[in-house]
Formats: C-alpha cells, structure tokens, sequence
C-alpha cells in the first residue's frame, strides 16, 4: 500500500450515468482538493441538490466549507450513499403493471 498513490475523486450518480471529479494523488497533494472536486459536482446541471441525500449534502458542505475535506473511506460513504438513495429513488418511482 506505500507505493499507491490514490487520487481525489468524487463519483456521483446522475440519471444515466455518472459525474467523476478527478483530483491528482493525495500523498502528494492532500484532501484539500475535495473542495474543488465538490464544486466541480455542484455545478453540474445533474447535481440533484444537497437534500437529496446525506452523501449530497455532503458534497455541498465540503464545496462550502462546512464539512471537513475528509478521508479516501469518508467519499467512498459519499458516493456510494449517494448512490444507493439513487437507485432507491428510481426503483420507488417505476409504474408497475
């Protein structure tokens, strides 16, 4: 694990696919660029809004500044709660027969 060298990335769920924000490596370059990478998400004319979840909220707070720039393990939560409040949402709103 010493040698990887993981980047700042955010994955977000939009309606048909997915917005990544891609920062360069962490090591080297630290968890402040979250920041940039949320902005990059809540400019996005797909950003569903920051109460469409907890991992979007987040997301809001981070570009902020009211959240902390957190860790590798805290935008994994992020995004895959994000994620899963998605593709519950999708499923709740298909018309069944």
């Amino acid at each position: 694990m010493r040698l990887l060298k993981p980047s700042a990335t955010i994955r977000y769920t939009c309606e048909d696919g997915w917005i990544i924000a891609k920062g360069s490596n962490v090591r080297d370059n630290g968890f402040g660029q979250y920041k940039g990478c949320s902005g990059t998400i809540t400019g996005s004319d797909l950003y569903l809004g920051k109460s469409f979840s907890p991992g979007s909220a987040y997301i809001d707070g981070c570009h902020l500044g009211t959240e902390k720039t957190g860790n590798l393990t805290t935008w994994r939560w992020v995004g895959t709660n994000h994620h899963i409040t998605k593709v519950v949402s999708d499923l709740a709103s298909l018309s069944w027969p």
